[in-house]
C-alpha cells in the first residue's frame, strides 16, 4: 500500500474492520463479514471513493488487499501487539489526502491511525484520528455500535458527487437527523 501521496480518488473512507469473518482469504472488503463493513461499503460505492481498513491483524490496508482470515479483536490484544500494529500502519502511511474524507473508527483504532489527514472536510462518524486537519470538521459520536449503523444509513443516503453529499450532510445535521449523535463542528486546522 504505501501512500505518502494524494488519495485516488476525491473521497477517502477509512474504516475500522469487523470481528465477524466470512470467508478463509479474499479480499478485505469480501472477507470482512460485520454489518458495519457492509454499510461502509455502500458509502463508499455510493461516493466512488478510495476504501482503506484498519486491521487488528494486518494495520492499514486498502480493501481490496488479499488477506486471510484471523481472530484477533483490537481491544483485547497486548499493547505490546497495539504498538507493534501502530508502527505498522506508520510504516506504511505518512500523509493522506482528499477533498472530502470520512472515518468511521472506534477509540481504539483512532489511536492506530498514526499519520498525517489532511482534507477540505472532514466527517468523523466515531473518534478522530490524531492527525486530523481539514478546513471543516463534522464529528459525528454515536453511543454504540447501533447508533454507528444509523449514522452510516444517514451518511450513504447524502451519497452522489461530493459537493452535495456535503451539502446534504449539513441539511441532514439542520433538519435534526443526527439527533442520536453528539455533533462537534469545528473549523479546521488546515
Amino acid at each position: 500500500m504505501g501512500r505518502e501521496e494524494d488519495s485516488r480518488g476525491e473521497a477517502l473512507v477509512i474504516s475500522m474492520c469487523s470481528k465477524r469473518k466470512v470467508l478463509e482469504r479474499g479480499p478485505a472488503k469480501y472477507v470482512y463479514g460485520g454489518t458495519l463493513i457492509k454499510l461502509v461499503s455502500n458509502l463508499v460505492l455510493k461516493l466512488k471513493a478510495t476504501w482503506l481498513i484498519l486491521s487488528a491483524k494486518y494495520g492499514l490496508i486498502g480493501s481490496d488487499e488479499v488477506i486471510e482470515s484471523y481472530d484477533a479483536y483490537l481491544p483485547e490484544l497486548p499493547t505490546s501487539e497495539k504498538e507493534h500494529l501502530k508502527e505498522l500502519v506508520k510504516s506504511k502511511c505518512k500523509e493522506l489526502r482528499a477533498k472530502v474524507i470520512v472515518t468511521v473508527l472506534s477509540k481504539h483504532y483512532a489511536s492506530l491511525l498514526d499519520c498525517s489527514l489532511k482534507a477540505d472536510v472532514a466527517i468523523v462518524v466515531g473518534h478522530p484520528p490524531p492527525k486530523l486537519s481539514a478546513k471543516e470538521i463534522i464529528n459525528l459520536k454515536p453511543r454504540g455500535i447501533g447508533q454507528y449503523y444509523k449514522a452510516l444509513k444517514v451518511l450513504e443516503g447524502c451519497g452522489g458527487k461530493l459537493e452535495e453529499f456535503v451539502r446534504c450532510v449539513e441539511e441532514r445535521i439542520g433538519n435534526g437527523d443526527f439527533n442520536f449523535v453528539e455533533l462537534q463542528r469545528m473549523g479546521g486546522n488546515k
